[in-house]
């Protein structure tokens, strides 16, 4: 079976680098357009608008979950190295005793 290895600082640096990209998304959009409109197209604009707001939330609330199951996922990783890290060198301890 072959090894795996992980870079972890990489990893923490994608993930920082997702999470930079994902706060710089402004979902804020002009709100008045339709003030002192009257057009049609200026109300379909707004409510595009307001549609894209929420899609932009939403994106980056599930960007913010992704980043947070990575981040556990590679604590978890790192825990189950550590463990068999500790075991492999008990075990090499071990067997140096006998």
């Amino acid at each position: 079976m072959g090894e795996i290895k992980f870079q972890y600082h990489d990893i923490d640096r994608v993930l920082k680098e997702m999470t930079n990209a994902s706060t710089t998304l402004a979902p804020s959009l002009p709100k008045d357009i339709v003030k002192n409109n009257q057009l049609d197209v200026t109300k379909k604009i707004e409510q595009i608008n307001k549609s894209l707001e929420e899609i932009i939330t939403s994106y980056q609330e599930l960007l913010a979950q992704n980043e947070s199951m990575v981040q556990s996922s590679v604590d978890a990783m790192k825990a189950t190295d550590q463990s068999l890290k500790t075991s492999m060198l008990l075990q090499g301890v071990a067997e140096v005793k006998k």
